[in-house]
């Protein structure tokens, strides 16, 4: 997974210390075909974090959702988390 690949880079030496040519290594592609794709690396960090968000929202609220009782659905929500 391409943000995923992205991300590992910035978790591990921070956004500010994370230059492009990092991000770009760390998913295989240039910096001119990362640049292709996406603006800069606060446009790339944006989609990262909107791309963890629909995963949240898929994998943990949606089924969530379902449940009737608040308690259990809090419960199953911290323990997707």
């Amino acid at each position: 997974m391409v943000f995923l690949a992205a991300a590992d880079p910035i978790y591990r030496e921070g956004y500010d210390a994370t230059s492009m040519n990092d991000i770009a290594a760390a998913v295989n592609v240039t910096k001119a075909g990362l640049y292709y794709y996406t603006r800069g690396k606060a446009d790339l960090l944006f989609r990262i974090m909107s791309f963890a968000m629909d995963c949240v929202d898929r994998d943990i609220m949606d089924p969530c959702r379902q449940m009737n009782e608040p308690e259990e659905r809090l419960r199953e929500i911290s323990a997707g988390i």
